[in-house]
């Protein structure tokens, strides 16, 4: 396990699995590279389940972990801890310990296919535009403290002083440009919201979002668009299924995989060939 937030949920769901005869050992982060680390080093043969206590971040750093070991890996299970939690909402997992418990102890194995974006791997989305932007510059302490409304401050912020470049986008070979690309593997983008209804963690493939319009205004659309359920509804959004994405711009813009900036344009994102496992609630 990974992860500090929410102590009494954490405490909670360890007292759920051991009540069902399960030992639990537990592992805490002291810095971001840990749970890819210990990713890396956990074995099926040693363990039945890993399980990621944290955000989606940290989820993202044991995903790349288990996914770079060349051993076989336990099946990956979720205590969501973060501020937004997107990757417990697509696979249905409530915040309630009990529910918690009986997912690790008893889930749903299911196959899953990661993205992977420059060399790193991500279960959510991969994306270049406005929204990294946002995250990049979205300060820790303003999350600990307002959560996810931190990200809205810091795009209100942003919109007006944010260069809004154009990207020369190719998904398997077609052409496109856009202002904002999103590689999805999930249905979900920032919590409940579903920006590609499409996207399945079990397929190998990604939907591409690509946002057309620029400027303060259309964000304003594109949030209240993505709030109601209607963003990929909308004449300037287009959702392109493919296997292979490629993204250029003049400029080295910033590229955050699941919520954390990981590297800059230019960009290249595949999908796995190699499956991860997942637990998910029966």
């Amino acid at each position: 396990m990974a992860g500090r937030r929410r102590p009494d949920l954490l405490a909670a769901v360890v007292e759920a699995i051991e009540r069902r005869g399960v030992e639990v050992h537990q592992r805490f982060t002291t810095g971001p590279d840990d749970a890819e680390a210990f990713g890396r080093a956990v074995s099926a043969n040693d363990y039945a389940v890993v399980v990621a206590a944290g955000g989606d971040g940290t989820i993202n750093g044991l995903v790349n972990g288990l996914m770079q070991a060349t051993h076989p890996v336990p099946p990956l299970a979720l205590v969501p801890l973060g501020t937004a939690n997107v990757l417990a909402a697509e696979i249905g997992l409530s915040g309630a310990a009990e529910d918690i418990a009986a997912t690790i102890a008893r889930g749903i194995r299911r196959a899953v296919y990661p993205g992977r974006a420059n060399g790193r791997y991500f279960l959510l989305m991969a994306g270049t535009g406005f929204d990294a932007w946002v995250v990049n510059h979205t300060r820790s302490w303003l999350k600990r403290l307002i959560g996810k409304g931190a990200y809205v401050a810091e795009a209100l912020w942003q919109a007006a002083r944010y260069g809004y470049p154009a990207f020369a986008v190719e998904v398997d070979g077609h052409p496109f440009t856009a202002h904002t690309v999103i590689a999805c593997k999930s249905r979900r983008y920032g919590g409940p919201h579903i920006m590609a209804p499409a996207a399945d963690l079990t397929a190998r493939s990604l939907e591409v979002c690509l946002l057309t319009a620029r400027g303060p205004l259309a964000q304003a659309r594109y949030g209240l668009a993505l709030a109601f359920g209607r963003l990929s509804t909308r004449p300037d959004v287009t959702i392109v299924r493919g296997t292979t994405v490629r993204v250029s711009c003049p400029t080295a813009t910033p590229v955050q995989c699941d919520g954390d900036v990981t590297c800059t344009v230019p960009l290249d994102i595949t999908v796995s060939d190699k499956p991860l496992w997942m637990l998910v609630p029966g």
